[in-house]
């Protein structure tokens, strides 16, 4: 019987030993698993660099309004904010940095206020009945003030800095555009209502 308990001792050893290895076997496998895993969730951009996500977007957009000032534009802009609109005056305002365009519809009158380069309208204003002078002016004025402010600016190099409709002495309706031309110096010109051309 000796022989026989041997064998089986050698018998249990072995099975004991196949079992620890199975064990660790799957243990092993069980850690590189997440590893394996998180080396395929790694996305890489060509070139080997990792691919950017949806956070590290740059915004490039920029603030509209902000480019350099143009009257016509601002004076186009403010005619299509308001029906059947006619512009009769146009200032640019130092305290709010934008163009302030007075406009007559119909029976009213209205300002409305548009950014530094003409693209942007930033409010509206209602100032009440139109004045009766303004409309006797209107009647006979053939050109825009957006025609006026190019035809002055052909005449004085330069930016508008506002313009106005008027009567001269012989009751033509005038425009009376005022252009600086050099930093510290102004020029009015003054463009026919009726033709478009310049009075000198």
């Amino acid at each position: 019987m000796e022989p026989l308990k041997k064998n089986l001792s050698v018998v249990s050893i072995a099975a004991g030993l196949a079992l620890a290895l199975s064990a660790c076997g799957e243990d092993s496998s069980a850690t590189q698993a997440p590893a394996e895993d998180k080396a395929q969730e790694r996305v890489e951009a060509p070139g080997g660099s990792p691919a950017a996500t949806p956070d590290a977007t740059e915004d490039t957009s920029s603030s509209k309004g902000d480019g350099k000032p143009d009257a016509r534009a601002a004076v186009e802009t403010a005619v299509a904010e308001v029906d059947n609109g006619t512009a009769v005056e146009l200032d640019f305002s130092d305290d709010r940095k934008s163009w302030e365009v007075e406009l007559v519809s119909a029976d009213t009158e209205q300002e409305v206020r548009v950014s530094p380069d003409g693209s942007e309208v930033l409010g509206q204003e209602w100032l009440g009945e139109a004045d009766e002078e303004d409309r006797s002016e209107l009647q006979g004025a053939k050109v825009t003030l957006a025609e006026a402010l190019g035809a002055a600016q052909q005449e004085a190099a330069g930016e508008i800095k506002e313009a106005s409709l008027d009567d001269d002495e012989n009751d033509i309706p005038v425009w009376e555009v005022e252009v600086r031309v050099e930093k510290e110096r102004s020029e009015e010109v003054r463009i026919n209502a009726a033709t478009g051309e310049p009075i000198r």
